[in-house]
């Protein structure tokens, strides 16, 4: 009867094979447990990683806000020191359009819009623009600031609406004046002034026409009447005829300046008087 199975060894055998079974069972429980608690905890981390992805963005969110607040408190200070002058034809543009010259400069913000038409400083090359900080987000250097402030201004008229654009812009010292219709273009610089005509002059023209009184060569409501004397004639190829004049400032500030002003002098009297 060698070599066949008895009765006993073949439950012998059967009861091992079951403790070897019941192990692999307890093995594969204790796996689905332990995929079950790492689901639980990848769930539970990925709930921690989407709030505190939420708290940052309204950190950000708040930074920014506290960034534009500073950035805008910076640019009133600047050009309020800054600015003690207006081009006397932004007065003149404030007159025939009927605004408040107070009013419209309380619009002003730190912005950089880099509208071409409003003359002031060439606009910057592409590559640069990209490698300027933003300024919601990033420090800035000095320059870089007084590069964006002196690019700022408030529009009045869009390019392309049907009266033309018109706007004011910050200068170094003075509150500028560029605008642009189908016909001709103005900007103002510290005093110096360009009109420009789209349709070119003949030379003999343009040199015929220097030393003469603006408003005889151009009917333009924002020069007629101010003996503004033309300084020089020249062509923009590409663009039209500049007549070069000047406009010479008046002297002005920024309405929230003028009681630093008010406030310096004020303190000043009070020395002398002492």
């Amino acid at each position: 009867m060698a070599g066949f199975p008895t009765p006993r060894s073949c439950a012998a055998d059967h009861h091992a094979r079951l403790i070897e079974l019941s192990g692999m069972l307890g093995h594969v429980g204790t796996d689905l447990v332990a995929r079950a608690y790492a689901a639980l905890a990848d769930r539970a981390d990925h709930g921690e990683r989407r709030r505190a992805r939420d708290d940052l963005s309204l950190a950000l969110a708040g930074l920014r806000r506290d960034a534009d607040e500073r950035l805008s408190e910076l640019f009133r200070n600047y050009v309020g020191a800054t600015v003690c002058a207006v081009s006397p034809l932004v007065v003149a543009a404030c007159r025939i359009e009927g605004l408040d010259l107070d009013a419209t400069v309380g619009l002003l913000r730190y912005e950089d819009g880099r509208r071409h038409w409003l003359g002031g400083p060439a606009p910057l090359p592409a590559s640069i623009l990209r490698r300027l900080p933003d300024p919601g987000t990033d420090l800035l250097r000095p320059h870089e600031v007084v590069r964006r402030f002196q690019r700022c201004g408030v529009v009045i008229r869009e390019d392309g609406e049907g009266a033309g654009a018109l706007g004011f812009r910050v200068g170094a010292t003075c509150l500028e004046i560029g605008m642009r219709t189908a016909a001709m273009g103005l900007s103002t610089r510290e005093g110096r002034a360009v009109l420009t005509l789209r349709d070119p002059l003949p030379e003999t023209i343009r040199i015929a026409i220097r030393g003469r009184r603006l408003d005889e060569v151009v009917d333009f409501p924002l020069v007629n009447g101010r003996g503004n004397v033309i300084t020089g004639a020249f062509q923009r190829p590409g663009i039209g005829t500049a007549l070069a004049f000047r406009a010479e400032p008046l002297p002005w500030r920024m309405p929230w300046a003028r009681r630093w002003v008010r406030d310096d002098t004020d303190e000043n009297a009070g020395r002398g008087g002492g």
